[in-house]
């Protein structure tokens, strides 16, 4: 997700360093990028039903032990929750997450300097499909009323009498439908 701060970045990563380290995180800060980290990234469920899995089956003792041993394995090998908040330029940053936790943080770090119109997010521009992915799209939306064998049939007749009827290009005239039947 990119942002664009209309405060200096010293004092974005401050209410960063703040923000995170109220929640117990540990934060560390260089020249461009703002990262915190914490604790262990597992599902709890899972650690539960192994552990349960290993009670149970203690009866077959190696089988119990084996659970309790894929546990401790899932715990050791399960990664930290992680934010980033990198300055890309000026007043642009990107963020970054790798788990649930550390992005619903972020989001919420993010909504507190929105509130107070230190921030704003910026929108990616919708990227222009090009006309082998227009091509595969019409195909589906044909493919929703005919057969997929006569769905290639009728989209084929289709862009040819969209190139007679207009004179276009075939490349043309695959943009013409797309517009036709998706609006864009």
């Amino acid at each position: 997700m990119k942002l664009e701060s209309n405060i200096p970045k010293k004092q974005i990563f401050d209410i960063f360093t703040r923000h995170f380290s109220i929640q117990g995180w540990d934060v560390k800060v260089t020249s461009i990028i703002a990262s915190a980290e914490d604790g262990k990234n597992y599902n709890i469920t899972v650690m539960i039903l192994l552990i349960i899995m290993g009670f149970l089956t203690l009866l077959l003792f190696f089988l119990g032990i084996l659970f309790w041993i894929f546990a401790a394995a899932y715990y050791i090998a399960s990664d930290k929750h992680r934010v980033k908040l990198i300055h890309l330029k000026d007043n642009i940053y990107e963020t970054y997450t790798n788990s649930s936790l550390a992005n619903k943080l972020m989001n919420n770090f993010i909504s507190i300097l929105e509130k107070e119109n230190k921030i704003s997010l910026i929108k990616p521009k919708p990227k222009k499909p090009t006309l082998e992915e227009m091509y595969k799209k019409l195909l589906e939306v044909y493919s929703a009323t005919w057969s997929s064998g006569l769905a290639q049939k009728r989209l084929e007749k289709a862009i040819e009498e969209t190139m007679i009827k207009s004179k276009l290009k075939r490349e043309d005239a695959i943009k013409t439908l797309y517009k036709k039947h998706m609006g864009g």
